[in-house]
C-alpha cells in the first residue's frame, strides 16, 4: 500500500513539474506570432496586431489589445454606378480571454469558454463547441449568454452586408446550432436545413449614416437619420418546433423556418414594424440562396426628418433641407397609391439569392392606427410641412372637397347600377302625341329636359385608385405558395 502512495506521489510530481515547465518556457512569442497569422488569414484582413499574449492557468490564454484593419469598402456617390474609396475600417478587441477544456480535447472534443471586451462593451458567458458526429459530420455549438454596449460602426459592418452605414450600441444574447455535413466534393458545409437558433438583440441609439438612395429623381442624399431602439428576435428550427407556425408543420414538412418574432425600429425620424409571422423558409437540401423570402414591414418616415434643418456644407453662414424632396417622391408611384395614414408597406418576396420589393398597403396590424401629424396628412392651416401655401392674412381660404378614392371594382358596380332598368324606371317617359297635335313632345326633345326631381344625381367626382399596384410580377412564383398565410 505504502509502495502504491509513493509511486501515485511520484507521478503526480512529474505531471505537475512537467506542466510548470512548459508553462514557464512557453514561447508565448511564437504563439502571439501565430494567432496573428491565422488572424489575418480568416478575417481577409490587411493587418492584425496583438500588443500581448500571456498564459493563464493549464489550458487558459489572456490575448489584450487585438487590432484588425479591414480592407476599405466601396462607397456610393451622388453619380449612378460610381464609387468613391471608404475610410479606413478598424475593429478592436481590449482584451480576450479564452479557456480550452482539457478533458473534451482528450474526448475528441473541442469546447472553449470566452469572455471578450469589445469597443467599450463586453461579450460574457460565451462558449463554443465542436463536436464529430457519424460519417465525418460535426456540430458547432455558438453560446453568448450576454452581449452588453458593445459599440460597431467603425468596421462598417452594415455597409458591407446591406449597404447603409449603420452605427449603434449592440445588446442581447445568441445561442445557435449549425450541423455540418460533407458534400459530395469531399468538402465540409454547414447545413442550415437543420439550423437551430435563438437570437434577442437590441441596438440602442442606432442611427443612419448619410445614407444615398436611388429616386426617379435621380441619386438622392438624406441627412443621417436616427433610428432610436431597434429589436430583433428571431427563432430557427423545423416548422412543427415553432409555435406561429405548427399548424402549416405537415405542409412544410421538414423545411426549417428563420422565423422573424419580432422586429421593430423605434426613432424620432423613422418607425419600422415587421409583420408577426415573417420568415424565411429553408428547403430541406437545397442551398441559402434558393430559401423562401416572406417578409412584410410596416414603414413610417416621420414629419420631423423631411423637415430637418442642416448646415449648408457648401456655406456654413446657411442652411438646408436636403430631406425636402422625399415629400413629392411619398406622393407619386409606386408608394402614393398605397400609403394610408402616414404609413405604407414593404413586401420582399422571391429567393434569398433574387428578393423582389416591392411597395404595398401595410398588412401590420394596428400599426397605421396610430394617429400622427404625417407627410401624406395635410394639416388644416395648409403649413409647409404639408407642402401647402400659407395665406396673406385676413385671406379667405376657399377649400374643394378632396375627390372620393374608389377602386376599380367599386367603380364598376356602380356604373352597373346606375344602367339597370330599376334606376333608369324613375325617370318620366314622354308620352306620345299625333305627328303636329298639340302639346307634341318628339324624343329628342325629351332627350334634352331637365330631370325630373326624381332622377338620380350624376355621380361626383371620383378618383380611381389602383388597389394592384406593384403586384405585378408575383404570379408564377414557385414554392412561394402560401408562405403570405398568418401574416398579421
Amino acid at each position: 500500500m505504502k509502495t502504491a502512495a509513493r509511486w501515485a506521489g511520484y507521478v503526480l510530481f512529474f505531471v505537475v513539474a512537467t506542466l510548470l515547465f512548459v508553462y514557464i518556457t512557453f514561447p508565448t512569442d511564437k504563439a502571439k506570432a501565430f494567432a496573428e497569422d491565422k488572424l489575418l488569414e480568416e478575417t481577409g484582413a490587411e493587418r492584425v496586431e496583438i500588443e500581448d499574449l500571456s498564459l493563464a492557468g493549464i489550458g487558459g490564454a489572456t490575448l489584450s489589445n487585438i487590432m484588425l484593419e479591414l480592407p476599405a469598402l466601396d462607397m456610393p456617390t451622388l453619380v449612378p454606378d460610381v464609387t468613391k474609396p471608404g475610410p479606413v475600417r478598424l475593429f478592436k478587441i481590449e482584451e480576450l480571454a479564452v479557456d480550452v477544456s482539457l478533458g473534451a480535447l482528450l474526448a475528441g472534443r473541442v469546447e472553449v469558454g470566452f469572455e471578450a471586451a469589445i469597443h467599450g462593451g463586453t461579450l460574457s458567458r460565451g462558449r463554443y463547441e465542436r463536436a464529430k458526429g457519424e460519417g465525418g459530420e460535426a456540430t458547432h455549438v455558438l453560446q453568448i449568454g450576454e452581449i452588453a454596449n458593445v459599440a460597431f460602426g467603425s468596421e462598417q459592418l452594415f455597409q458591407q452586408l446591406i449597404g447603409k452605414d449603420i452605427v449603434g450600441r449592440l445588446n442581447g444574447s445568441v445561442e445557435a446550432k449549425l450541423p455540418e455535413r460533407v458534400g459530395d466534393d469531399g468538402r465540409r458545409r454547414v447545413d442550415l436545413g437543420k439550423l437551430q437558433a435563438e437570437v434577442e438583440l437590441m441596438i440602442r441609439d442606432a442611427a443612419v449614416k448619410a445614407p444615398i438612395f436611388a429616386t426617379p429623381m435621380g441619386q438622392v442624399q438624406l441627412t443621417d437619420a436616427e433610428l432610436g431602439d431597434v429589436v430583433l428576435k428571431i427563432a430557427a428550427d423545423r416548422a412543427a418546433n415553432l409555435d406561429a407556425f405548427k399548424k402549416t408543420a405537415r405542409r412544410r414538412g421538414d423545411d426549417t423556418i428563420i422565423h422573424i418574432a419580432e422586429g421593430s425600429v423605434r426613432g424620432p425620424d423613422l418607425e419600422v414594424e415587421v409583420a408577426k409571422n415573417s420568415a424565411i423558409t429553408i428547403r430541406a437540401g437545397r442551398p441559402l440562396a434558393e430559401a423562401s423570402l416572406n417578409i412584410h414591414l410596416a414603414v413610417r418616415i416621420m414629419d420631423a426628418f423631411v423637415d430637418k434643418t442642416v448646415p449648408d456644407p457648401n456655406d456654413p453662414s446657411k442652411t438646408t433641407q436636403p430631406n425636402k424632396g422625399l415629400r413629392h417622391i411619398m406622393r407619386q408611384r409606386p408608394i402614393g397609391p398605397v400609403i394610408q395614414n402616414g404609413v405604407f408597406g414593404v413586401a420582399i418576396t422571391g429567393r434569398v439569392g433574387s428578393p423582389r420589393v416591392r411597395f404595398e398597403r401595410s398588412v401590420v396590424a394596428g400599426f397605421a392606427k396610430r394617429v400622427r401629424p404625417n407627410i401624406d396628412r395635410p394639416s388644416p392651416s395648409g403649413s409647409a410641412a404639408d407642402g401647402g401655401d400659407k395665406k396673406p392674412a385676413g385671406a379667405t381660404a376657399t377649400t374643394r372637397p378632396a375627390p372620393r378614392r374608389v377602386t376599380p371594382r367599386a367603380a364598376k358596380e356602380r356604373t352597373i347600377k346606375r344602367t339597370t332598368p330599376a334606376a333608369t324606371a324613375r325617370v318620366p317617359t314622354p308620352t306620345k302625341r299625333p305627328r303636329g297635335g298639340p302639346g307634341r313632345t318628339s324624343d329628342k326633345t325629351a332627350r334634352l329636359r331637365k330631370p325630373g326631381p326624381t332622377e338620380e344625381p350624376e355621380p361626383a367626382e371620383e378618383e380611381l385608385v389602383d388597389e394592384g399596384e406593384g403586384d405585378e410580377g408575383d404570379e408564377g412564383d414557385e414554392g412561394d405558395e402560401g408562405d403570405e398565410e398568418g401574416v398579421e
